[in-house]
């Protein structure tokens, strides 16, 4: 998968059969699937979705847009793909959608005179899914891809603020400004359900609730913590199932957030497992829990959110004080602060997740908080007030590719990432 940076405007080009410019083509077509239902907890579900495209003309080439988005609840973009395709020949991309209860993807095809796309989706023993096969007769037209924003909330746990930052641009963040008015101290941790952002108050014991429907001004809408919170540190959500971490507990707190500004504290748990427990990371039924303080990746089956069940533990002698944990497809990053690496865990099955190696490139210090949008993975450097940004195109191997402050951050912990469909 390809993130779209944007791309240089297409080539005008003249149509074989053409007589003059007022026969050139130079138009888009969009096509959507339409939502295609996934329900995670089946085993038949499409874990891998493919686009073939196939450009039949001999002597244009053709430029592909493609986007798909998770319809979990809420229309979520989780990949944006561009790519050229040369004359006469034709490719296919794969995508991730083990984690989307549905799906759509969008194909936008430029320059087209002559181009084919089919969509087919395959489980995880790598059957076709019948239901997922659409050929291109069968796609929908739509006017437009749908828009997106993209949005960087980082906990900048030295100075009491959120930093807010404009990613369309995924490598070249545009800082828009900050949050706190007196109501975060050493905030740490970020979480994200519709428009309603959770941030923990490690210092304060608290979870601070905003209102970011106007995301560039985030709203201050309440707090909670009901004596169940020590240290809060960091957030994971599962459906109507908020987890938030007591580092110095050591506990996870579960709340109901079936009224997301209204947190019902409902349980927690530890199970002796648990030993200063810092990020959270969920998918599917599986939640991930780093152990700062046994350098472990604790492993829990959530299938039932209020009462999680542990199923095991692994560290391999490779982790050394994880703090953040993020994951992608079937890839788990961990951040090492003990020893500045993040490691690379293959979790296809994610009860025995299978250590691929690790990466630094001298380019991390501390670090203390993981993000992902697309093929980009934002790494916060807690001892030196930056964020390292990597390409994940290849999510065994990223790549270094740039960095950024612009002053504002101090001691950069958490991150979350807030896109927005139109």
């Amino acid at each position: 998968m390809v993130q779209y940076y944007g791309r240089k405007k297409p080539k005008r080009f003249h149509h074989p059969e053409a007589k003059d410019d007022k026969d050139c083509k130079d138009d888009k077509k969009v096509y959507s699937t339409g939502p295609l239902e996934n329900d995670n907890n089946k085993k038949t579900n499409t874990e891998v979705a493919f686009v073939k495209v196939l450009n039949n003309d001999r002597n244009n080439e053709t430029d592909v847009r493609i986007k798909v988005f998770s319809l979990n609840g809420e229309k979520t973009e989780i990949v944006d793909d561009a790519f050229t395709l040369a004359p006469g020949s034709s490719t296919f991309r794969a995508f991730n959608v083990r984690n989307t209860a549905e799906y759509e993807i969008q194909i936008q095809l430029e320059n087209e005179i002559d181009v084919l796309v089919n969509v087919f989706g395959k489980n995880k023993d790598g059957n076709l899914v019948a239901a997922h096969r659409v050929l291109h007769s069968e796609l929908s037209k739509i006017d437009s891809l749908t828009k997106s924003a993209r949005f960087l909330y980082v906990a900048s746990f030295g100075n009491d603020t959120i930093q807010i930052y404009n990613i369309n641009n995924p490598r070249s963040p545009e800082h828009l400004g900050e949050v706190n008015g007196v109501n975060l101290s050493g905030p740490s941790g970020l979480a994200i359900i519709g428009t309603t952002l959770y941030v923990t108050n490690f210092s304060g014991n608290h979870v601070e609730i905003y209102d970011i429907t106007t995301p560039t001004a985030p709203t201050h809408v309440g707090e909670f913590n009901a004596g169940n919170l020590v240290t809060p540190e960091s957030l994971a959500i599962t459906r109507n199932t908020l987890y938030v971490t007591n580092a110095l507990d050591p506990t996870i707190a579960i709340y109901d957030i079936t009224t997301p500004t209204s947190p019902t504290h409902v349980g927690e748990f530890n199970g002796a497992n648990l030993n200063i427990p810092t990020g959270l990371a969920i998918t599917g039924n599986t939640l991930y829990v780093a152990n700062f303080g046994d350098s472990t990746v604790e492993i829990y089956n959530i299938k039932n959110p209020r009462d999680p069940e542990h199923l095991g533990q692994f560290n391999g002698v490779n982790l050394a004080s994880p703090t953040a944990l993020a994951i992608t497809g079937d890839t788990l990053y961990v951040a090492n602060l003990g020893d500045n690496t993040v490691e690379i865990y293959n979790i296809e099955h994610p009860e025995d997740p299978e250590h691929l190696g690790q990466f630094n490139g001298a380019n991390l210090d501390e670090p203390e908080g993981l993000a992902i949008i697309g093929t980009t993975l934002y790494v916060t450097n807690f001892n030196n007030n930056t964020i390292q940004i990597y390409d994940i195109s290849d999510p065994e191997e990223p790549t270094h590719v740039g960095e950024f402050n612009g002053v504002n951050l101090d001691e950069p912990d958490g991150l979350v990432i807030f896109p927005v469909e139109s």
